[in-house]
């Protein structure tokens, strides 16, 4: 959250078009399901890939 508030653009951009972008995200980070959605099959992949370096 601390990175999302603390944000510094790289490149031009009006005030308004960041807080289109913040409100976004945030918009699917607080949504648990939009945010498991897009979250959940890296989670899976990641687990598995740990699984198989430990075995």
């Amino acid at each position: 959250m601390k990175l999302l508030m603390e944000v510094k653009p790289n490149q031009n951009m009006k005030a308004a078009e960041m807080a289109y972008w913040l409100n976004e995200e945030m918009a699917r980070v607080l949504d648990e399901k939009t945010f498991r959605a897009l979250t959940d099959p890296i989670e899976l992949k990641r687990a598995d890939h740990l699984v198989k370096s430990h075995t």
